[in-house]
């Protein structure tokens, strides 16, 4: 069987999955991916080193060695293969989180997966399976987006295999990080769409067309996060996403807070992708609502949730990155901006900077009775969370290609 592994980055699930077919028996891989050389630099690229070729998206030869290749199937996160690459789809997604996709983002999903397979998405498409990670992501794409259920399996989460079961411990990766992470360590991840750390009170945050009026607040919270876990003993180590999803502005402050304490490390995703490394070595983290922060939960620790919508406000803004650069898009809240409740959390949920480093000093001093909190989450919303995802995966891909792809339609 002929693979082709289509990844927006070399990280999370798909980059999970693309490590296990590596190794499985009767599988003939191609990976494309973008930031590849950061990749090959990464702790997971030397513990696991790919036998299949790896490809970066920039790399000019890629149409002509996809098309040579000849995949019996492609998989994909949330950027479409070139049409053709292969007859077959595999939707892996990007994590499972509590927001919702935009109208304007499902209506490309929906037209791009259709025209790749040939078939309506929301009707029954031999060529096409969705992964979803449980019960509510399956209702949700079935029920809100609109998938035909016939395309959709209840597999997990791929990446919690490696999550479960690392290939590296915590000390050895000391030596990719400039903070000591044998001590406690704050993993601050603060998802880029928010425009901001904290609830906006409709406008305000890090990026073009928002108010400033908020900046100065979010800066104070990480330097006094800095200061907090340095009396404590403790790092903080800051996860951002690609430089390109913030303001140059905003990135030299980041970088300056930074510089200032010893016990914090900046890391941006586009130099440094193995997230996983990340989990690995964290004691504690803190998000405002990004997907990263469920196979966290997997590890039992404390995981802080920093509310991103302020309750008393009907709308809110939502970061997005478009060929113009970054704008902000105005979402309502009760047109279902979120796929679940935001009070369905498995862990403490604080609204303002005081209480989060409170709950943070609160973690590092006592981080028992957190586990029960986060595997009734996992309960409630993952499929089977303790391995095996990418096994049972590959057997749904295995059964799809069984029979020879249905003709495309007109």
């Amino acid at each position: 069987m002929r693979i082709l592994v289509w990844a927006t980055y070399p990280q999370f699930d798909i980059m999970a999955f693309a490590s296990y077919l590596d190794r499985t028996h009767g599988v003939e891989l191609l990976v494309v991916t973008r930031q590849l050389a950061a990749f090959l630099a990464q702790p997971f690229a030397r513990v696991r080193p790919f036998s299949a070729p790896l490809l970066d998206w920039d790399d000019p030869s890629v149409p002509a060695r996809v098309r040579a290749f000849r995949a019996d199937v492609a998989i994909m996160d949330n950027r479409l293969p070139p049409i053709g690459a292969a007859p077959r789809l595999v939707n892996i997604g990007h994590g499972l989180g509590w927001k919702n996709v935009g109208p304007a983002d499902l209506w490309i999903y929906h037209q791009g997966q259709t025209r790749f397979t040939g078939h309506d998405t929301r009707l029954t498409n031999p060529n096409l399976l969705v992964l979803c990670y449980g019960d509510t992501d399956l209702r949700w794409r079935t029920e809100r987006w609109g998938l035909d259920p016939a395309n959709c399996r209840k597999i997990g989460m791929p990446f919690a295999d490696l999550v479960v079961d690392p290939p590296y411990t915590r000390e050895q990766l000391a030596g990719n990080y400039r903070i000591d992470i044998r001590k406690k360590t704050v993993l601050l991840n603060i998802t880029w769409h928010y425009g901001g750390v904290f609830a906006q009170p409709a406008s305000g945050g890090w990026i073009k067309r928002f108010s400033s009026g908020n900046r100065d607040r979010d800066f104070d919270f990480i330097e006094r996060l800095a200061k907090a876990t340095a009396a404590r003993d403790a790092n903080v180590l800051f996860c951002l996403h690609e430089r390109k999803r913030y303001r140059p502005t905003i990135r030299r402050r980041f970088e300056a807070i930074a510089a200032r304490y010893q016990n914090m490390e900046l890391k941006y995703k586009d130099d440094r992708p193995d997230n996983l490394a990340d989990l690995i070595v964290s004691d504690v983290m803190i998000s405002n609502y990004s997907s990263f922060i469920t196979p966290f939960y997997l590890l039992g620790r404390p995981a802080i949730h920093i509310r991103p919508v302020a309750s008393d406000v009907s709308a809110f803004k939502f970061s997005m990155l478009t060929f113009a650069g970054l704008w902000a898009r105005t979402a309502s809240v009760d047109k279902e901006a979120y796929m679940m409740d935001l009070n369905d959390t498995g862990g403490p949920i604080v609204e303002s900077s005081d209480d989060t480093i409170d709950a943070v000093l609160a973690a590092l001093d006592d981080p028992s009775g957190y586990r029960t909190t986060t595997e009734a989450w996992l309960n409630r919303h993952l499929h089977r969370p303790h391995g095996a995802a990418a096994a049972r995966l590959f057997g749904e891909i295995q059964a799809m290609c069984a029979t020879a792809p249905e003709a495309r339609r007109s």
